[in-house]
């Protein structure tokens, strides 16, 4: 069965759950394979790192507003036609991104990429969650995001092995064929799994602001914004510390990348297995949250030597904080979860778009912008996160 009759049950099989899982990743194969090409982008399009920035930051916000924006479309409308349209969006701006005769054609065009991937991110949540539940849906979607993890691992590597060999141009041109079949897979392999008898009336974003009359939610929510910041001002500014700063070639940067996209995959497993345990996630988060304000503060007076050790301790321990932050923010809002889910999102990429727009401030590229957004962030998950621990009364929405 294709498109399938509309509500049917979807079997999640192999070739769906890979599909689902390459939806996931796409929008960090649009960013991580470009990464290594950062200092020749600038030196093409006449431009510092704030120039370059540029094409970063706004893909970032990009990707927060389209989560917020294809939740609750797919909510009203199903979710197989909103996904075709998110993931040939994203084909066709992946194109026009490839062909960018200029920084400011290619920023615009890296908008629209964000916001097709980011359906995809959405919706292939959505179609998960219509199709299983309980611990068959848990086992699920810990699968398809294991899977897309390693993109943030892969793709910088790889873009840092073509850059040293072809023009860095190629780095763009590699996420097409990925779209493409993505594209082809989405009309192939995933009907419709949200029937009209649960779609909502209309778009019900007044939903998005409901969720915040949680205190523990915005808490937590903060948490998981602020440290995402954290992580996406490094994805930003690491090409030209290692680069430019430490000195260190294109491919070196991809291994160092890697490294530390491996200690986040790493931690992230740990925090999983510390829950199957009977952890609470309150308390792995506090450790991660701890960790990062303890690499934060000291990081800007310590020998640039020292900098490859900072960026991977307050990369990694991401893996910690994340989904910690999230399960706690998500469990205030059970009845209207997928407001909930979008809201989160949407501020981990918003949030992580100004933070890298900050780092790009110094068109030098230099590390100063990204010890002060490293700071802000430690100091703002700290303070959220000792807020929602303070609100255990608080009920919420429940």
């Amino acid at each position: 069965m294709t498109s399938g009759t509309p509500g049917a049950p979807l079997e999640i099989n192999g070739a769906r759950l890979l599909l689902l899982a390459v939806l996931t990743a796409l929008g960090g194969l649009a960013t991580g394979l470009y990464l290594p090409a950062f200092p020749e982008m600038a030196v093409e399009y006449e431009t510092d790192a704030a120039g370059v920035h540029l094409t970063y930051w706004l893909y970032l916000i990009g990707f927060g507003v389209g989560q917020i924006f294809f939740g609750p479309v797919s909510d009203r409308f199903g979710r197989r036609r909103p996904l075709i349209i998110a993931s040939s969006l994203c084909l066709v701006a992946s194109i026009l991104v490839a062909l960018a005769p200029t920084l400011a054609f290619m920023a615009t065009a890296r908008v629209f990429q964000a916001l097709g991937a980011a359906g995809g991110v959405v919706i292939a949540r959505a179609i998960v969650s219509d199709t299983a539940i309980g611990l068959a849906l848990a086992r699920k979607l810990n699968l398809m995001v294991s899977l897309s993890m390693f993109a943030p691992v892969i793709s910088p590597l790889l873009g840092s092995v073509v850059v040293s060999v072809l023009p860095w141009h190629v780095t763009l041109w590699m996420i097409v064929p990925v779209a493409v079949v993505v594209v082809v897979g989405v009309l192939a392999l995933i009907p419709e799994t949200h029937p009209r008898a649960r779609r909502t009336d209309r778009v019900e974003v007044a939903d998005l602001a409901r969720v915040f009359r949680s205190r523990r939610y915005t808490a937590f929510l903060v948490v998981s914004a602020a440290a995402t910041c954290a992580l996406l001002s490094y994805t930003g500014a690491a090409p030209f510390i290692y680069q430019t700063v430490l000195g260190f070639s294109a491919l070196e940067f991809g291994l160092f990348y890697a490294i530390n996209s491996l200690g986040m995959v790493a931690l992230t497993y740990l925090s999983a297995v510390l829950a199957h345990r009977g952890v609470h996630p309150a308390k792995t988060l506090g450790v991660g949250v701890g960790v990062l304000a303890v690499a934060a503060m000291p990081a800007a007076a310590l020998p640039l030597v020292a900098l490859p050790i900072i960026l991977f301790v307050a990369s990694a321990n991401h893996g910690l904080i994340t989904g910690n932050a999230a399960a706690l923010a998500l469990s205030e809002v059970r009845h209207i979860a997928g407001s909930g889910s979008a809201s989160l999102g949407g501020a981990q990429f918003i949030a992580g778009g100004i933070g890298a727009s900050v780092v790009g401030i110094d068109g030098a590229g230099s590390a100063t912008p990204y010890f002060v957004v490293l700071a802000a962030s430690a100091a703002i998950a700290l303070t959220a996160y000792l807020i929602g621990l303070a609100r255990r009364g608080d009920a919420g929405l429940s």
